[in-house]
C-alpha cells in the first residue's frame, strides 16, 4: 500500500508560507528532500542569512558568502517575485577584515529593487550604510545594527512606519535629524 504525501499535495503558497519559518538554508536544504519542493525555495519572500550555521557546520564563512550570493541572485533574476523580509546577520564573519562590502552592498540593492517591506542588518562591526536604503519607497520597517552614516545623501522614505537604529555611529548629529524628517509615516523610533 502506497503512503499518501500530504503536506506535498498542498498548494505552492502554503508550503512556501510554510518554508518562510525556517532559516532560508534550511528552506534551500529542505526543498532538496522531494522534488515537488525543490523550486520553491526560488520562490520565498522572506530571505534570512545568518552564517552561524555555516561556522557551526565547519564551512567557511567564505562558504557562507557563496550561498548568501547565489540565493539572492537566484531572487534577482525571478522578476515578478517582492522580497517581504531581509534578514542579514553574519556573526563570525562580519569581524573579519575580508568581509565583502562591495557584495553586502549588492545584496542591499537587490532586495531594495525587489520591493523589500522589511529589512534588518545586524553586522558586528561598523560598516557604511549602503546609499540606497535612505531612497527606498517600499520599506515599512529598518532596523540597522552597527553600522555607520559618515555620507549622507537625501532621504525618503516615504513608507517606513518602524525605525530601529542600534549602536548606530552618526559621524555628524544633523544626520539623524534628517533621517527622521524623510520619515513621514514614522510611527515607531527605537
Amino acid at each position: 500500500m502506497e503512503t499518501q504525501d500530504r503536506i506535498s499535495a498542498l498548494p505552492d503558497e502554503i508550503l512556501c508560507h510554510i518554508l518562510s519559518f525556517l532559516s532560508t538554508n534550511d528552506s534551500f536544504a529542505t526543498s532538496l528532500l522531494c522534488k515537488r519542493w525543490q523550486p520553491l525555495w526560488l520562490f520565498l519572500s522572506i530571505i534570512d542569512l545568518d552564517d552561524q550555521t555555516f561556522i557551526q557546520n565547519g564551512r567557511s564563512y567564505t562558504s557562507f558568502f557563496k550561498f548568501a550570493y547565489g540565493i539572492l541572485l537566484r531572487c534577482h533574476m525571478q522578476q515578478p517575485l517582492t522580497i517581504a523580509r531581509f534578514h542579514l546577520t553574519p556573526h563570525v564573519c562580519g569581524y573579519s577584515n575580508d568581509f565583502p562590502y562591495h557584495l553586502f552592498k549588492k545584496w542591499v540593492r537587490i532586495v531594495i529593487q525587489r520591493g523589500i517591506e522589511q529589512l534588518y542588518i545586524e553586522i558586528p562591526r561598523a560598516l557604511e550604510v549602503p546609499h540606497i536604503i535612505w531612497s527606498c519607497k517600499t520599506l515599512v520597517v529598518l532596523k540597522l545594527y552597527r553600522l555607520s552614516v559618515d555620507v549622507f545623501m537625501k532621504v525618503h522614505l516615504p513608507a517606513l512606519k518602524t525605525l530601529h537604529l542600534d549602536f548606530l555611529f552618526i559621524s555628524k548629529s544633523q544626520y539623524l535629524a534628517e533621517v527622521l524628517h524623510g520619515c513621514p509615516n514614522l510611527a515607531w523610533y527605537i
